[in-house]
């Protein structure tokens, strides 16, 4: 008895936890912006069906082809360097820096050229536009995969991409 009594008391303990990570999660659920929620209720509302990434193939042409077949498919980019999209960034910024010295940080941000990185990150304009769509960055450093990603988020606040969601690829075997 004194053995089923201990059960009970660490499943009590493992529901504990389990509401308390609950409660955690409806914090960081509440949280969220409504863009984010509605990202992932694009991703919720896709078919089963996705189209995986393959190099020099789902180009944003190829994904509109998709698209045209099927408007739930989730599309995947073809895997973009994040070492080529953080260098490019980088170098675009200090081009801009030594051009404009006087210009504040948000200023370079918003108004370096970008239209290298256009070629990578551009999403069709067409319709039927994309819809869910994720784009694949690969890299094995973090700060070049965080630096990929802020030219990700760059890209977007400027109109030029608004991928669903991000996915890392950091062990390709190719």
């Amino acid at each position: 008895m004194q053995l089923f009594s201990s059960s009970i008391s660490s499943l009590d303990d493992k529901n504990d936890v389990s509401t308390a990570r609950s409660s955690k999660f409806s914090i960081h659920k509440s949280i969220r912006s409504e863009a984010e929620s509605e990202k992932q209720q694009q991703l919720i509302r896709t078919s089963k069906l996705q189209l995986a990434p393959m190099m020099e193939y789902t180009d944003r042409h190829f994904r509109h082809l998709v698209r045209l077949l099927s408007g739930k498919t989730l599309l995947y980019t073809e895997m973009v360097a994040a070492n080529a999209l953080s260098h490019e960034r980088a170098a675009r910024i200090q081009e801009y820096e030594v051009a404009n010295e006087a210009s504040s940080a948000q200023d370079v941000r918003n108004n370096y050229s970008d239209q290298y990185l256009q070629r990578y990150l551009r999403q069709g304009s067409i319709e039927p536009l994309e819809g869910p769509s994720v784009l694949q960055l690969g890299g094995s450093d973090p700060a070049q995969l965080y630096e990929a990603a802020q030219t990700v988020m760059d890209m977007r606040d400027r109109g030029h991409c608004d991928y669903t969601a991000l996915n890392l690829n950091c062990g390709c075997i190719l």
